[in-house]
């Protein structure tokens, strides 16, 4: 695999030959809905690149906040839930976690890469850079969320690739997206696939 290398999007035309397959993501890319969305939301978003300069992928991270009820945190710290269990150096930090109930964290609003890289380990490289960022964010720093793409009438599901990465399902289905959640720790390695 080639390595790959990010900067933070200077004009949307640096994504125009950007095309992942899914006709509803492809659709929104190349619309004036993406730039309206990145604007209204403050999105922070990033070109991802390989050697040759092509465009392989894209990404944008919003702050966003994640509530979490007794039962979410009981089964996070019992080891029932699909993300992992949050590390905490201190008592302190422990019993701050219990009493919060809104936590300040890094979204991934969106992500793409480009179908002629996709089943290669691309995502996996991506998403060990949406984690480093997530680290360096100025949040909570225990957990990302996103909002999934999941279309079952186009058999499509981004669901099982953040399941990859330690991702839960938190709420029930909207029309199109699965809202999932992970906890980030800042010494967190990213598999490679």
């Amino acid at each position: 695999m080639e390595n790959i290398s990010f900067h933070p999007l200077r004009n949307l035309h640096e994504i125009d030959g950007l095309i992942c397959g899914i006709d509803v993501m492809d659709e929104f890319l190349h619309s004036s809905r993406l730039r309206d969305s990145l604007i209204a939301n403050h999105c922070d978003a990033y070109v991802v690149e390989n050697d040759k300069n092509q465009v392989i992928g894209f990404f944008a991270l919003d702050m966003t906040t994640l509530e979490l009820d007794d039962d979410y945190k009981s089964d996070l710290m019992e080891g029932w839930a699909e993300a992992a269990k949050p590390e905490f150096q201190t008592e302190e930090e422990l019993k701050a976690f219990l009493e919060c109930r809104l936590f300040d964290v890094v979204d991934i609003a969106y992500l793409a890469v480009d179908k002629n890289y996709q089943r290669k380990g691309y995502g996996s490289e991506i998403m060990s850079i949406i984690f480093d960022l997530a680290r360096i964010k100025k949040t909570d720093g225990i957990f990302m969320t996103v909002d999934a793409l999941h279309l079952p009438n186009r058999k499509y599901s981004a669901v099982s690739f953040y399941e990859r990465f330690g991702f839960q399902r938190i709420l029930p289905p909207t029309i199109d997206t699965i809202r999932m959640f992970c906890t980030v720790y800042p010494h967190m390695e990213i598999d490679k696939y």
